[in-house]
């Protein structure tokens, strides 16, 4: 532990209410995930329906599927059911997004709409023509209007076999809030098409693979969550070759707070499949809570639209990569290091010319920005001078803290100035390039600067941000031990 470092206590609520709006911006979000066989939970039911077999209910087998030409030529359907108990979301919560991850392995072109069952179903006994062991569907399989209602709350269209996520729309958080609100009402999904004729095949949570397996995500603040807001960094986090990414993914599941991506996040070049097959699988489900910076391998694909592509809106312009936001009392700005790629970083260039102004138009006690490139670093990138123009900004309007990713490691530095120079006025800096990818030893003695640094733990840092102070902690992956805590004062 880092000299100064101290554990910080919990988080204490405001002693008086406070109105609504300023409830909803300090409030931090939860991510509750329903994957059977994971943390003890079981209780997904899912099963396929064929008009071909129509007294059929093969619950427990480990394949899902849907058509709408099932066997080919015959016009008939096949329609896939899937629910998962929600109890464990606090009464009173609200919600704000909902994400169902799937692993395909029979691809179509065709999209497949996401539907509300209405009436109870049993996965030991529904049919086409039966919804339980006494009850009939209104219509054969599940299409009467009292079986299901007809808004698309989703789509899925999978034109490779591998796992994809699909985001429910507005209609779809207002279904899932229902059935939180009254649990009885929960019936689960239907994903159908009558008139595809190009079949759908998902693994079920019956399958061998844990990891194949559905999964809801759901992020939601809960009922009176009231408290200074909490954010989580790291970078350098999505890779197919590794399975820390999904060990830190995990650490968010129980990490209320908005996420702060800090660039490399997805390995190797930063393409829409990268980000569909090794970033979302292990940290997608918070996708809702992320606040994003390009790193240089998000670059390697042209114009980093695979990045832009995935995170659309909360990526910012896609011509810049920059942008900023309040968190509580806390001004946040959100900065591109990859300079040639937006017009340079130096003084008078287009992204100093808007930090400066940005930093102006939001003056703050407390300010924050982040990036991919460290300003300074003793790993294997060592330190890199094209942003010291963006540090001098925000040194010279007070700011205190910046985050930073693209060296493989852990390090927090003393406060000092944009040159080097240690000030007790300085901005503190933290490299946290501990997010899932392979880490890397430093190659270098520990400058004076550098206050603690780690190389062989992989985690992500958590920021309480209070009004005018910050706690901050490294939190360790399962299995690890290494941490850092500690309090800091704004300016």
């Amino acid at each position: 532990m880092g000299a100064g470092a101290g554990c910080s206590g919990p988080e204490e609520a405001h002693p008086d209410p406070a109105p609504a709006a300023v409830v909803e911006a300090l409030a931090n979000p939860v991510t509750a995930t329903f994957r059977e066989g994971v943390n003890g939970y079981a209780g997904t039911r899912d099963i396929s329906l064929s008009e071909n077999a129509p007294t059929a209910s093969p619950g427990g087998a480990v394949t899902l599927y849907a058509d709408g030409d099932e066997p080919a030529g015959s016009g008939k359907d096949a329609s896939l059911l899937l629910r998962w108990d929600l109890g464990s979301i606090p009464s009173g919560s609200t919600l704000q997004s909902v994400t169902l991850t799937v692993r395909v392995t029979n691809a179509t072109n065709h999209a497949y709409a996401l539907q509300a069952l209405t009436r109870e179903w049993e996965e030991g006994a529904a049919t086409w023509q039966r919804a339980t062991g006494t009850t009939s569907w209104e219509v054969a399989g599940a299409k009467g209007a009292t079986d299901r209602n007809t808004t698309a709350l989703g789509s899925l269209q999978a034109s490779a076999v591998g796992t994809y996520t699909v985001t429910l729309n507005a209609a779809g958080i207002a279904r899932v809030q229902q059935w939180v609100d009254a649990p009885a009402s929960n019936f689960g999904f239907i994903l159908a098409s009558t008139s595809n004729t190009d079949g759908l095949d998902l693994a079920s949570s019956e399958a061998a693979t844990v990891a194949d397996r559905p999964q809801l995500s759901v992020t939601y603040l809960p009922a009176g969550t009231v408290g200074d807001p909490v954010l989580l960094a790291a970078g350098d986090i999505g890779n197919c070759n590794t399975t820390q990414d999904t060990a830190t993914g995990n650490l968010l599941d129980g990490l209320p707070g908005t996420i702060a991506l800090l660039g490399d996040i997805a390995y190797q070049s930063g393409t829409t499949t990268e980000f569909n097959n090794c970033f979302a699988p292990a940290w997608g489900r918070h996708k809702a809570r992320m606040k994003p910076s390009p790193g240089n391998h998000e670059y390697n694909t042209s114009g980093a639209t695979g990045y832009y592509g995935y995170f659309g809106a909360q990526a910012g312009d896609p011509t810049q990569g920059y942008y900023s936001y309040d968190l509580g009392d806390w001004h946040i700005v959100v900065l591109n290091s990859n300079c040639t790629a937006v017009g340079g970083c130096a003084a008078g260039s287009a992204q100093e010319t808007w930090l400066r102004q940005d930093l102006a138009a939001n003056p703050r006690t407390c300010t924050l920005a982040y990036w991919h490139h460290p300003r300074f670093s003793s790993g294997s990138h060592g330190n890199d001078s094209i942003v010291q123009p963006l540090w001098k900004a925000l040194d010279d309007a007070g700011a205190d803290l910046i985050l930073t990713g693209h060296d493989h490691n852990y390090e927090r530095w003393k406060p000092q100035t944009a040159t080097g120079t240690a000030t007790a006025n300085g901005i503190v800096q933290f490299v946290v390039g501990t997010g899932g990818t392979s880490l890397r030893a430093f190659t270098s003695t520990q400058p004076a600067n550098s206050a603690l640094r780690n190389a062989s733990t992989w985690g992500v840092l958590k920021l309480t941000l209070h009004p005018s102070s910050y706690d901050w902690e490294f939190v360790p992956i399962a299995g690890q031990t290494f941490t850092d805590k500690g309090t800091g004062a704004c300016h």
